[in-house]
């Protein structure tokens, strides 16, 4: 009975460690994408905003 319990107490503890190895990769992966898309979708933006600035001074001109 007591090797059964130790057993199940450390079958336990490597499923929490496991799944906690998981969820941080999962979480980093996360992060990297929507730091990926935020960087991307600010590039896209600064893109945007001197091509209306540079119309703006053609137009001035």
């Amino acid at each position: 009975m007591q090797s059964f319990k130790t057993t199940r107490k450390r079958r336990a503890r490597a499923l929490v460690f496991f799944l906690f190895i998981f969820l941080f990769i999962f979480l980093y992966f996360y992060f990297i994408y929507i730091f990926i898309f935020f960087y991307l979708f600010y590039i896209i933006n600064n893109q945007k905003s001197d091509y209306y600035n540079f119309d703006a001074t053609a137009s001035k001109l």
